[in-house]
C-alpha cells in the first residue's frame, strides 16, 4: 500500500502538468454537450430530464478516465519500457497500476466537480445536486471499470497500433447501450458503459428505478469486472512489444 501511495504522488504530479488529461475528461464532453443541447439556453428542460441527459456525459467522462487516462496510458508506459523500470524499482506491477488508478480517480473527481459546476452555472441548475450525483456515479463505477479495462495493458501490440482505436472505443461503447439501441437486456452488461448507465439511472431516478433484483445484478456485475482485472494482472508482460521484436 505504501508503494501504491508513492506512485499515486508521482502520477498526481504528472496529471497536474499534463493539461491534455483535464482537456479530454472535462472539455471534450463539455463541448459535445453544448453542441447537442444548445437549445437549453432558450428552452430549459424539465429538471429530471436534464439529469438523465447529463448522466450520459458523466458516463463518457468516467469511460475516458478508465480507458484512455488509465489503461491506455499504462499500456503506453509498458510499450516504452517505463513499466518494466518502475516494476523493478517497486518490486510489484500492481502498485504501479493501483497508483495510476488512484491518481486518475482523483483527477476524475476534480473534473466531475468542474464539469457540473459549469453546467449548473450556464443552465441555472442546482450545482450541489449535479455535483453530488456525478460524484456518486464516479465512486460507484470508476473502480470496477478501471479493473475491467486492465486487459488493455496486457495486449501484445505496439502502442501506435491501438492507442487511436481505444480513444474511439469510449464513443462506440456508449452507442452500444440500451439508451441508444432501445434493446434492453442483462446481456448488455458485458459493456461497462451499459453498467454505468444503469447505475446512473439508479442515482438520478432513485426510488423509481430501484429494485433489489436490479441492485443485485449491478453489484454482481461490478464484482465480476474487478475479478476480470485481478486475473488480468497475471498476464501483463513487463516487456514492451518493441523490445521483443
Amino acid at each position: 500500500m505504501r508503494k501504491s501511495y508513492e506512485f499515486f504522488l508521482i502520477f498526481i504530479k504528472e496529471n497536474y502538468y499534463n493539461k491534455m488529461a483535464i482537456f479530454w475528461v472535462v472539455f471534450i464532453p463539455l463541448i459535445f454537450f453544448l453542441i447537442n443541447h444548445s437549445n437549453w439556453f432558450t428552452n430549459p428542460p424539465e429538471q429530471h430530464q436534464a439529469y438523465l441527459q447529463l448522466s450520459l456525459f458523466w458516463v463518457f467522462m468516467i469511460l475516458i478516465s478508465a480507458v484512455v487516462n488509465t489503461a491506455v496510458e499504462l499500456f503506453t508506459m509498458r510499450d516504452r519500457g517505463f513499466f518494466k523500470m518502475f516494476s523493478f524499482i517497486a518490486g510489484s506491477k500492481s502498485s504501479i497500476i493501483f497508483g495510476k488508478g488512484l491518481a486518475n480517480f482523483s483527477l476524475l473527481i476534480i473534473s466531475m466537480v468542474l464539469f457540473n459546476a459549469i453546467i449548473a452555472l450556464l443552465f441555472q441548475l442546482n450545482p450541489l445536486t449535479l455535483i453530488g450525483m456525478g460524484l456518486l456515479l464516479v465512486f460507484l463505477t470508476y473502480i470496477p471499470a478501471a479493473f475491467f479495462f486492465s486487459w488493455i495493458i496486457a495486449l501484445p501490440f505496439k502502442a501506435e497500433s491501438i492507442v487511436p482505436a481505444f480513444s474511439l472505443l469510449t464513443i462506440l461503447l456508449i452507442y452500444l447501450t440500451s439508451r441508444t439501441t432501445g434493446f434492453d437486456s442483462y446481456i448488455l452488461l458485458i459493456n461497462p458503459a451499459e453498467f454505468m448507465i444503469r447505475v446512473a439511472d439508479l442515482v438520478v431516478t432513485s426510488s423509481e428505478a430501484f429494485t433489489y433484483a436490479n441492485l443485485s445484478v449491478l453489484s454482481v456485475t461490478a464484482c465480476l469486472y474487478i475479478v476480470v482485472g485481478l486475473l488480468t494482472f497475471k498476464f501483463i508482460n513487463l516487456e514492451s512489444k518493441a523490445s521483443r521484436n
